[in-house]
């Protein structure tokens, strides 16, 4: 870009494509001024607000757009370096990599996660541009990975991660880019060997600090037993053969008798309470001490009041995930499948237990939630 049209932006208050980068490797939509230095080929770039300054030449700058969004003194300054905020405020603009078609491409600065197995590269748009890769290849299944990933998340940045159905998409969606940047990713809710079709994003709900202690050995597998309780709850009973552990527990429904369809596809965090008064534990994680054991409450009876149907409602975290009418009351209300994935830190001997258990209200009844293992209840590797 040269002098003359560099001019052009002396007095306008400019937003900069690709966004600045702040010291932990953040988008920074900041406000800039423009000045030219008489004698040289350079321009000044201003950030508004803290007054600090970067010089740069004029080949640093591609173009200048009008952002008549925000008035006739605003605008666009599209840049072929990236600019770079320290964390003592100071500035620095390196030049961008081009691609091989020569078109300049931006920084990416996404979060490293790994799965187990591999590195995964996570991204939003908050955090980076991810707008700018066009090519979206096709959505990828968590499975196995679903809690470890979740739980970098919330590590990250603070924030509750969750699942939203593709056509009601609400919050930033998590993107899984390749090692080169040029495609991105959807991460779909699937778990265990299930399928997920809801989409993995970023809700700005507080994340939950993790409460894990310091792994220093592998304890022996964890051992569930599936309960049938003769009340108004649906429980597994969780109870550890090791040494002291933190436990998580996940769950997702993967079957609905009668051609149902699954209200709520996506997992989910499944409750916890205390064996010996029935309280809930809260947070998503819990320790049980070695020998000790705790509940998970999978679905509850629900009356419907004095008008409404009873109901099969399939408890989560934060209570209901899903309900199912029990109508007629003559035959027995939809049977639910739901797959339980429970893991340690330290580490179960052989990775994570899974359990399939199917949950309904049998015909004439009231107050009561039949649970039934259909697992084999081995321990799976993740």
């Amino acid at each position: 870009m040269n002098r003359d049209q560099l001019k052009k932006c002396v007095g306008q208050t400019l937003r900069l494509q690709p966004q600045a980068i702040g010291p932990q490797g953040e988008p920074r939509d900041d406000d800039w001024t423009v000045k030219l230095n008489p004698d040289d080929d350079e321009v000044v770039l201003r950030q508004v607000g803290s007054g600090m300054d970067v010089v740069v030449g004029f080949d640093h700058v591609h173009s200048y757009m009008s952002d008549r969004a925000r008035g006739k003194t605003h605008g666009f300054l599209q840049m072929l370096s990236q600019v770079r905020i320290a964390a003592d405020g100071t500035i620095s603009a390196v030049p961008l990599p081009p691609r091989q078609t020569g078109i300049v491409r931006p920084v990416f600065n996404p979060l490293a996660v790994n799965d187990g197995t591999a590195d995964r590269y996570l991204t939003w748009s908050s955090r980076d541009p991810e707008h700018l890769i066009t090519h979206e290849g096709q959505a990828r299944q968590l499975y196995g990975t679903y809690t470890d990933v979740c739980d970098a998340l919330r590590t990250a940045t603070g924030r509750e991660p969750q699942f939203e159905r593709a056509n009601d998409i609400r919050h930033e969606i998590v993107w899984e880019l390749t090692a080169d940047h040029e495609s991105k990713h959807k991460l779909l809710g699937g778990m265990d060997t299930n399928a997920g079709t809801a989409v993995l994003v970023l809700t700005d709900k507080p994340a939950k600090p993790p409460q894990r202690p310091k792994p220093t050995a592998t304890s022996t597998p964890p051992v569930i037993g599936a309960v049938a309780y003769s009340g108004e709850e649906a429980i597994l009973y969780v109870e550890n053969t090791g040494g002291d552990a933190v436990f998580s527990a996940d769950a997702q429904i993967v079957q609905v008798s009668g051609g149902n369809t699954i209200g709520h596809p996506a997992p989910y965090r499944i409750r916890w309470r205390s064996v010996e008064n029935h309280k809930v534990v809260n947070g998503h994680e819990v320790t049980i001490p070695s020998a000790g054991r705790v509940k998970l409450v999978l679905a509850r009876w629900e009356s419907g009041g004095d008008w409404g149907k009873p109901a099969l409602v399939i408890v989560g975290d934060q209570w209901a995930v899903d309900r199912y009418r029990h109508d007629p009351f003559e035959k027995p209300s939809p049977i639910v499948t739901i797959s339980v994935m429970v893991k340690s830190v330290p580490a179960a001997q052989h990775g994570a237990v899974t359990k399939r258990c199917s949950v309904y209200i049998p015909a004439n009844t009231i107050k009561l939630v039949v649970v039934e293992d259909k697992s084999s209840g081995e321990p799976i590797r993740d």
